[in-house]
């Protein structure tokens, strides 16, 4: 800088920043400039697309939309408070679950996958979601979500891909009926098995108080 101050007839001093007197701090941010615009303009033609494609990616994975690859695996429609204890059941019986559950911010869905279970957050009787649960290499599907439509449906497509068992959650008792005389899957009624299992217990409750009465020992 010191040789320049007493050569500036005949040298030019290059800064790498903007520096110095005018024009050359205006000539350097010009050209700065047309540099990061022109780098930026050729990075988002060549990969542009590729940051979308890694973040709905790495979104598909968050939600649990990966293939399964397991075979002999038991898949659960609806992670509600039946599906969750059911998965329970299931898994203390070294039976591999994969549910799943529509609502992705339903508080069992964190605790089933806490618990080890694969857990995809979409809806169940589309058939790309059957296909990601691994339907073809399961032996089994049990559709218990809330919605006897949903559980039908869900039950209607996996009929049309594969012959595995189906077990369906019905409320009503008559439409249970309906499914199990048409052999279209297995129905159980939510609604008769509480009321048979609310009779046992009060039965059992009652049958103290009858030996009492009757002076048995």
């Amino acid at each position: 800088m010191r040789d320049w101050v007493t050569r500036v007839r005949d040298t030019h001093y290059v800064l790498g920043s903007v520096l110095g007197p005018h024009p050359f701090p205006t000539l350097v941010r010009d050209f700065q400039r047309v540099i990061g615009v022109e780098a930026r303009a050729q990075f988002a033609g060549t990969v542009g697309g590729l940051a979308d494609v890694l973040v709905a990616r790495r979104f598909e994975r968050l939600q649990g939309r990966v293939p399964v690859r397991r075979r002999g695996h038991v898949v659960i429609a609806g992670a509600g408070n039946v599906g969750l204890r059911v998965a329970g059941i299931l898994a203390e019986h070294d039976e591999r679950v994969v549910l799943i559950e529509r609502n992705g911010s339903s508080r069992n869905v964190n605790a089933l996958r806490a618990a080890g279970h694969h857990v995809i957050v979409a809806d169940a009787s589309v058939a790309e979601t059957l296909d990601l649960a691994g339907l073809v290499d399961a032996k089994i599907v049990l559709a218990l979500t809330d919605s006897d439509a949903t559980n039908l449906q869900v039950a209607l497509a996996v009929r049309q891909r594969t012959d595995a068992a189906v077990v369906v959650r019905l409320a009503s008792a008559e439409l249970s009926r309906h499914v199990l005389d048409r052999q279209d899957a297995l129905a159980a009624s939510s609604v008769a098995i509480a009321s048979e299992a609310f009779a046992r217990a009060a039965l059992d409750a009652c049958e103290p108080l009858r030996v009492r009465r009757s002076g048995r020992p």
